[in-house]
């Protein structure tokens, strides 16, 4: 896996500074792009309520599929019984529409319950 991302063009690296909050009209989601990738043509968050669900790419709270905008940032209502935690993930599509890298899970941070 090392190897693999050694050989991985610039574009394939994953979003940076995440943040994932709970807010009363839902999951809020921003992120950067990484350097080297000049802008996004769409993005994909899958968020979960376990770390293994989200390694298993199983979005029981949220499965975005490709959303084509260069927004970097989203708000998406969930299912509102879940209140419990919640990990999320990315992949952003670059500017040439090459698809990059999940990033690491990351919670998702307080709000209402």
């Amino acid at each position: 896996d090392r190897r693999a991302l050694a050989l991985s063009d610039k574009h394939s690296a994953p979003p940076v500074s995440l943040a994932g909050q709970r807010r009363e009209e839902g999951l809020a989601f921003s992120w950067e792009l990484p350097d080297g990738v000049a802008g996004q043509t769409a993005y994909q968050i899958i968020a979960s309520s376990s770390l293994a669900l989200l390694a298993d790419n199983n979005g029981d709270l949220l499965n975005s599929g490709e959303t084509k905008t260069k927004d970097q940032s989203a708000t998406v209502n969930v299912n509102r019984q879940n209140t419990g935690e919640a990990y999320w993930k990315i992949r952003v599509w670059d500017e040439d529409h090459r698809l990059g890298r999940y990033s690491d899970p990351q919670a998702v941070n307080g709000g209402p319950n």
